[in-house]
């Protein structure tokens, strides 16, 4: 589960009938029970405060990495560190109409998850590294808030580090606990046009680099 999450006093995801509104919400809940017990029960929920009052900017989500988890790699078995590392590149974000800014980061992983953090770039720049989790634990999945500008042009790394060592054989990604995964869902202002995903380019091993 995750804990309360308000969003900056000035920012709201709008709710209605335009293009990029939300109109209907979806709660998709997980269900880990490996040992098919049937005396466990689910108490999961959703508690929604919203405002008649529209704020001054709308909210977007920017999903990026491996957002649709189409990689076809593995990671391989005994490794105590492996880095997989996905790109949103300068390509993608110079069709941005205009700067974004970064308020939330949700980063995701699943068992073998270690680390996780993001090194956006301009040009030859680097700008800082955000949204580091040091230890990570998919029990305990939160947002985490930051401050980032997000320019057009820019080019930002997610990285994934795992440890394969309780495995014998290659780990794919894919939907269920026992495969990974690695995106972030990025909350941001303003929304861009058709509120896209971000997700080209990735490298792998231990010391990865674009």
């Amino acid at each position: 589960g995750k804990p309360i999450y308000v969003l900056p006093d000035d920012v709201g995801i709008r709710i209605g009938e335009g293009a990029d509104d939300l109109k209907y919400l979806v709660m998709e809940t997980h269900i880990d029970n490996p040992d098919r017990d049937g005396k466990l029960f689910d108490t999961a929920g959703l508690r929604l405060f919203f405002t008649k009052k529209l704020k001054k900017f709308d909210a977007g989500q920017l999903i990026a990495a491996d957002s649709h988890v189409t990689w076809r790699g593995q990671l391989p078995p005994g490794q105590k560190q492996f880095q997989v590392e996905f790109g949103c590149t300068s390509r993608v974000t110079s069709l941005m109409p205009h700067p974004i800014h970064i308020f939330a980061s949700t980063p995701h992983m699943h068992a073998l998850g270690r680390q996780y953090w993001i090194t956006p770039w301009r040009g030859e720049k680097f700008l800082g590294e955000f949204a580091r989790v040091a230890f990570f634990d998919m029990h305990y999945q939160k947002h985490l808030s930051v401050n980032v500008t997000l320019q057009p042009g820019d080019h930002i790394n997610i990285h994934c580090v795992y440890d394969t060592t309780v495995r014998t054989a290659g780990t794919k990604f894919g939907g269920s606990t026992f495969d990974e995964m690695c995106l972030d869902k990025l909350w941001y202002w303003p929304i861009l046009p058709g509120n896209p995903a971000c997700t080209f380019g990735y490298r792998q091993g231990q010391n990865a680099t674009f």
